[in-house]
């Protein structure tokens, strides 16, 4: 059977340039999180510019026009805006006017993603020609286990609580928890020492499975630890309280206040969390710089990652290596034969997760209580071994005894 031959016609294409160019360019991003970012600095560039007005979507339109009718003005004033962006790079660290050099093209991502799928041509090397010297690249950190329980100390909530947890025991990024479904966290179970999805008589809970970036090309699966696993149970029975129903899957599990069941408006919990972080005052200046040594969000990804690379240099295992930027989200760290050979179910990353998940923790009571449990673990383990060693003593004593018997019987047939 022959495949059916397309049909091109110049009266669709004609059509198709009629679709509205914000359009255009909010569909070709992929990642919610990626488009807010964009958006922000493209909203930048076309306040700067006198001769547009109005909204941000009737400023798109004009900019639109005018990068169509006249693209050399347009290159003109993004070459202007460049050297402003470098000027300010110039200006002493403490000022609010100064510009981190290393933030220099990330502010025309946005306009330079609008521009190439609406076919706006712009010559990007030249204005690329003003980024200035990258001079600023100090070394940031992640928090301490003591600056996550002083923010905790300062959470005046169960939902900030549980995002704290979160981030501290998984090092996801904030901007996903906005997102989050009651769907894409399920109880990870240990029956008999194996683990499990699945509920049995004799199992129990020992962390979770979180799923990040939910049904887009970035998802992957990571886990958060039963501290956290606790806390949004707590979450949980208030959601219920509030709603007057048991969450089902497409839910979401952090709401806004008020009765209906809405999520967080974009960049909602990453204000809570930053709010949070700023009133417990654990962040620490970078000399001469408005920033901080420890970042306010991504200072728990730092943390998180810390301790599991680690862990991963302690067992020395490059398949550990792998597992753990497989839980951070990580492709880059991943080589493209490791990505396509190595599979790895979730659950095979648990005892790794496990081992690294008293340090994970943030509460003493947690830390203490897991650590009590492996003891508890290993003790069983120990005195398992020995029986089956005694077993086996004892068996070969028989033997001994047996063999002794069957010689004895031998020399008397003799």
């Amino acid at each position: 059977m022959t495949a059916k031959k397309i049909k091109l016609s110049l009266s669709n294409a004609q059509k198709r340039k009629s679709i509205d160019p914000l359009k255009k360019y909010e569909a070709s991003i992929k990642s919610q999180q990626t488009r807010i970012v964009y958006t922000i600095t493209f909203r930048d560039i076309l306040d700067s510019i006198t001769e547009l007005s109005g909204t941000f979507e009737n400023k798109v339109k004009q900019f639109y026009e005018l990068a169509k009718t006249n693209p050399e003005n347009v290159q003109e004033l993004l070459e202007q805006y460049a050297i402003h962006l470098n000027e300010r790079s110039k200006k002493p660290k403490d000022s609010d006017e100064y510009l981190n050099p290393n933030t220099f093209t990330n502010k025309f991502k946005g306009i330079k993603k609008f521009c190439k799928v609406n076919r706006i041509a712009i010559i990007w090397d030249s204005i690329m020609e003003f980024e200035p010297e990258k001079n600023n690249n100090k070394q940031t950190r992640g928090f301490t286990t003591d600056e996550i329980k002083t923010i905790l100390d300062h959470s005046t909530n169960i939902k900030t609580d549980l995002a704290v947890l979160i981030l501290s025991s998984c090092g996801s990024r904030s901007g996903e928890l906005e997102e989050l479904r009651w769907e894409q966290i399920s109880p990870i179970y240990e029956p008999n020492g194996k683990y499990s999805f699945e509920e049995s008589s004799d199992s129990k809970i020992v962390c979770a499975c979180m799923v990040v970036y939910a049904g887009t090309s970035s998802e992957y699966r990571t886990m958060i630890s039963i501290e956290a696993w606790d806390k949004f149970q707590s979450l949980k029975k208030q959601w219920i309280q509030k709603i007057g129903r048991t969450p089902i899957g497409s839910d979401y599990v952090f709401l806004k206040n008020g009765s209906a069941a809405l999520p967080f408006a974009k960049s909602g919990m990453q204000k809570k969390i930053t709010h949070v972080v700023r009133t417990s005052h654990v962040q620490i200046k970078l000399d001469g710089e408005r920033r901080f040594e420890n970042p306010v969000t991504y200072a728990f990804r730092k943390r998180y990652n810390k301790i599991m690379t680690e862990l991963e240099n302690k067992n020395d295992s490059h398949g550990n290596h792998i597992r753990k930027e497989r839980l951070m989200g990580h492709k880059s760290g991943i080589s493209s034969l490791e990505s396509n050979y190595f599979f790895s179910n979730i659950l095979e990353s648990v005892p790794q997760y496990l081992q690294a998940m008293p340090e994970l923790m943030i509460t003493n009571e947690y830390r203490t209580r897991h650590l009590l449990e492996q003891e508890q673990k290993k003790k069983i383990q120990l005195e398992a071994e020995i029986k089956e060693k005694d077993n086996a003593l004892e068996a070969i004593k028989e033997l001994k005894l047996k063999v002794e018997r069957i010689q004895k019987y031998q020399k008397k047939l003799n």
